[in-house]
């Protein structure tokens, strides 16, 4: 799925977009609605207002205070034809009304709408004393531009303040939607492996009882994480002193005279105990972890925990004959769980120590960019091929063929860290041929944690 692609079917989901969307239907439709019963009130009140004049004429006319037209209407100048016609009927089978046009025959007295030589015409019908028949017309033209204008008097005020009550519908859901905004950004803040309560303060009351079933929901969740780890952390704590002491019972036996075939298969137990071990310790590693993953974060010198780690592992580093060294260390500041970045930066050196065969070398560089804090640790070990860099960051997962003991745990906690740092671990190629690991927490990711000293 596309981005552009993506974008809209977020913005369908979007509840701000559909309510926008159809307050703006309602809202068009409530227009053109109130246009159509403008115009049919107005061609109403346009129809009353010409029967009352045609009516008010023909009144004038009985009662002599005014003539007949004398001359015939079309022969007026422009400006000041008619537009009320005061004619006589003549009687016949082919009735001419100067001005109308022909008229049907039979046309009974009283009002009504007639359509003459193309035209249509409101026409009244009625007999004088002296028992003539007169006929007093308008045409509906007239009063059809009539209601048209006094419609689009009502109409246009609307359309024009139609794109500023859009504007307003828009922001005031957008400030109703607001709390649940806010919340979500909150969450985002304070993300990571704490499940935090969803803050009810401001919701809407319908969505009040969502959020408490949200909160509900966690509370049952955390708990239950809480016992997972707590059972990883007893078990690999209780298991330690078992395997300890195989241990020593196997190293004891290797000291021991036996042959050369019991030897042999000793060398396997030796290695599945110190991989066991290994198992243990990282799954110790990842119990301290997660507990403390609600810890505040603190502003973290990144260049002392990596001399720090340097002198703990240096020791492995020179059994195994490789030489650990640090290439460039600068100043830099890291947000976070001291605990966290030093498990990070652990397990990273630990990793590059134990695949770099003797006589190689491992270093590590500091140093901060317009990207953020970069860490960066550079092996001349066989290197991770590059559809494997990512699978290698799953729990328990090893490469095929490797020789050296591991949990397949240390680059999983690494890549649960840095999520939760709100930074990002990548693996390349080193220039040396080996695997460069790079840590790089942007400086948006420590602007969002919320402040505390470290």
């Amino acid at each position: 799925m596309t981005t552009a692609t993506t974008a809209r079917f977020a913005m369908k989901n979007s509840l701000q977009f559909r309510l926008s969307l159809w307050m703006a239907v309602l809202l068009l439709a409530t227009g053109v609605a109130a246009g159509a019963l403008s115009f049919f009130w107005a061609l109403h009140e346009a129809n009353e207002l010409q029967d009352d004049l045609l009516e008010q004429t023909a009144a004038l006319v009985l009662a002599g205070q005014l003539s007949i037209n004398p001359v015939e209407p079309a022969s007026a100048p422009p400006g000041l034809r008619p537009r009320v016609v005061v004619e006589q009927v003549e009687a016949g089978a082919d009735a001419v009304v100067p001005g109308i046009g022909h008229l049907p025959p039979g046309l009974p007295d009283g009002l009504d709408t007639y359509r003459a030589e193309g035209h249509s015409w409101r026409m009244l019908l009625t007999h004088a004393p002296d028992g003539r028949r007169i006929v007093v017309a308008q045409q509906t033209e007239r009063r059809d531009d009539i209601a048209q204008d006094s419609a689009l008097a009502a109409l246009v005020p609307l359309m024009l303040l139609l794109p500023v009550l859009l504007v307003l519908v828009r922001v005031v859901i957008r400030n109703t939607l607001r709390p649940i905004a806010q919340a979500s950004h909150q969450l985002d803040r304070e993300g990571g492996a704490a499940l935090v309560d969803v803050p009810e303060a401001g919701m809407p009351d319908e969505v009040r009882p969502f959020v408490s079933s949200i909160n509900a929901l966690l509370g049952r969740l955390s708990q239950a994480l809480a016992q997972q780890r707590r059972f990883v952390a007893d078990a690999a704590h209780e298991l330690r002193s078992p395997l300890t002491a195989l241990t020593v019972q196997a190293e004891n036996m290797e000291r021991a005279e036996m042959s050369p075939e019991a030897r042999r298969r000793l060398l396997p137990l030796r290695e599945g105990l110190s991989r066991s071990r290994a198992l243990l310790e990282q799954l110790l590693s990842l119990a301290r972890v997660q507990a403390h993953a609600a810890t505040d974060p603190q502003t973290v010198p990144l260049h002392e925990v990596v001399r720090e780690v340097v002198a703990d592992l240096v020791a492995l580093a020179e059994a195994r004959g490789v030489d650990l060294g640090v290439a460039r260390l600068e100043p830099a500041q890291l947000r976070g769980s001291r605990i966290d970045i030093r498990a990070l930066v652990r397990n990273l050196v630990d990793n590059a120590v134990r695949y770099t065969p003797a006589g190689g070398r491992v270093d590590l560089s500091v140093f901060a960019d317009a990207g953020g804090v970069l860490l960066r640790v550079d092996d001349t070990g066989p290197g991770i091929p590059a559809d494997q860099r990512e699978r290698v960051f799953d729990a328990f997962y090893r490469l095929v063929g490797t020789q050296e003991t591991g949990s397949g745990l240390g680059l999983s906690i690494v890549r649960n860290i840095a999520d939760r740092l709100g930074g990002s671990v990548t693996l390349g190629e080193a220039p040396g041929g080996g695997v460069r690991a790079e840590y790089r927490q942007p400086p948006a990711a420590a602007e969002s944690l919320p402040s505390h000293p470290g």
